[in-house]
């Protein structure tokens, strides 16, 4: 893959609403308290090739290509606390976002558990029932992007959770209720086991309606990747023991190709992922993405997993199914964890790199297949 073009050219465009988001290792203030971007425009992105009218048989009517991508639109911010923000979207048209940590809810102070001491409860007065201001709001992270103006309940506080959006974007609706739009807390053990190593989502994918989520731990220089189950909408999930993906691997941070609502845009039976070594080294580093396959009914299967190893005389692509024989894909690089999916309309697969430049700059990758460095 190689970056689209940052220059607008003249073409046919495909309008697409989207859903952005973004890892940083800063400070929750810096990361925004990983509020959700969500543009009430559209992503344009500009394409050259393809017309409606053609003589061409379907089957060989060129693809537009993107050559370009430029935000429009008002930004429209759902203020629920916390990082990552990876989503996916399920066939029951629901949107889930799997978040890092933070709280997945607005208008509340993070705790590790409600009505009990801790760490973070040494911070706060509780000046009325219920109700909490920080002792020191100009250093409190919370404080920083949404204020503190008037006392706020405590919630619950998580290395790893789910939430669930409804509506149509860019108008999510908000939740009622104690946990607002959280579906589950401390993936994927859903108890305080979560705290050993403060695992973290690397990225989300909906078959169907059954979750697949991408794990990592510890937070930035990742140990161990693994991937977990959910057959409920994200309530309870299974994780799955015995990953290959540890230590140096560069599969450790695994990050789904998105292939549209609930999948169903899969093109060859196959679910597709790009792997980096870590969510963010430190000191922040260049790292070359790899690629990995497996058949979309044994996302949860590791010995079904396949690895990018190379090309063939013609130029096709060499799977190996042991991740030792893999290589980078050609042209592609992040320091941190991104996103990536298939764009219908041009028929090109993106990636939107964490960061490739350490002053917090991205890159928008875009290819005509997972493993093509690509001409965009």
């Amino acid at each position: 893959m190689v970056p689209a073009s940052p220059v607008l050219t003249a073409g046919s465009e495909h309008t697409h609403r989207a859903f952005i988001h973004v890892a940083d290792a800063g400070s929750m203030a810096k990361k925004t308290l990983g509020m959700i971007g969500l543009f009430a425009g559209a992503v344009l992105f500009t394409s050259c090739g393809g017309d409606a009218e053609t003589s061409v048989p379907p089957a060989a009517v060129p693809r537009p290509a993107i050559t370009g991508a430029r935000i429009v639109g008002d930004y429209v911010s759902v203020p629920f606390v916390g990082d990552i923000w990876t989503a996916t979207w399920a066939a029951d048209g629901t949107l889930y976002a799997a978040f890092g940590d933070g709280t997945g809810m607005t208008g509340c102070l993070p705790t590790l558990v409600v009505d009990e001491p801790d760490e973070f409860d040494a911070g706060y007065t509780e000046v009325a029932p219920g109700r909490f201001l920080p002792d020191d709001p100009d250093s409190n992270e919370y404080c920083e992007v949404f204020g503190c103006d008037q006392a706020r309940p405590l919630c619950p506080y998580t290395p790893a959770g789910l939430v669930r959006l409804d509506g149509r974007l860019p108008d999510i609706e908000t939740c009622d209720g104690p946990d607002q739009c959280v579906v589950a807390r401390h993936l994927p053990y859903g108890d305080l086991r979560v705290f050993e190593a403060s695992d973290k989502p690397s990225s989300l994918l909906a078959v169907g309606d059954r979750l697949y989520a991408a794990m990592h731990a510890p937070p930035g220089e990742a140990d161990v990747g693994y991937v977990a189950v959910s057959e409920d909408g994200g309530r309870t999930w299974r994780k799955v023991e015995g990953s290959p993906w540890t230590g140096d691997s560069p599969f450790t941070v695994l990050m789904f190709i998105q292939m549209g609502q609930g999948f169903d845009l899969a093109r060859d039976g196959y679910v597709y992922a790009l792997g980096i070594a870590d969510e963010l080294g430190d000191p922040p580093r260049t790292q070359l993405v790899h690629l990995a396959r497996v058949p979309t009914d044994a996302v949860a299967r590791y010995d079904a997993y396949r690895y990018l190893a190379g090309f063939d005389t013609a130029g096709a692509p060499q799977w190996s199914a042991d991740p030792a024989d893999t290589v980078p894909v050609d042209g592609l690089e992040t320091m941190a964890q991104g996103a990536a999916m298939f764009h219908e309309g041009s028929g090109q697969y993106l990636f939107l790199s964490g960061l490739t430049a350490t002053d917090g700059t991205g890159t928008l990758f875009a290819a005509p297949e997972p493993w093509d460095p690509g001409t965009g």
